[in-house]
């Protein structure tokens, strides 16, 4: 899985009555709502970033996103900055800091 591919948690969206719930599969209290489709995934890119945010802040472990398929099911990134957090938390635990520290250096 490549590290953009980590960073998006599948969401469940549906619509009842008039606003569209929200459930991450992957997450513990992942719920939220909109008015309407693309609130929900704006709510929704909140509050996974709000989740991730203080599991990265509490060293806490995180879950990472596992295949879903359907029609209700929204692939949806947190903010840029969780996300950066959160690759370099998973890069960092598969090297060590130096290994890192050089990756880091290479990029220009």
């Amino acid at each position: 899985m490549s590290g953009l591919q980590r960073a998006l948690y599948p969401a469940r969206i549906w619509q009842e009555d008039d606003v569209y719930s929200v459930q991450f599969l992957d997450l513990d209290n992942g719920f939220t709502f909109g008015e309407n489709l693309n609130h929900a995934k704006e709510m929704a890119a909140d509050v996974l970033s709000a989740l991730l945010a203080s599991a990265l802040a509490h060293n806490e472990p995180i879950k990472l996103p596992q295949k879903a398929q359907g029609s209700d099911i929204y692939l949806i990134a947190p903010n840029v900055k969780v996300q950066a957090a959160l690759l370099l938390r998973l890069t960092r635990a598969n090297c060590s800091l130096d290994k890192v520290a050089q990756a880091m250096g290479q990029c220009h």
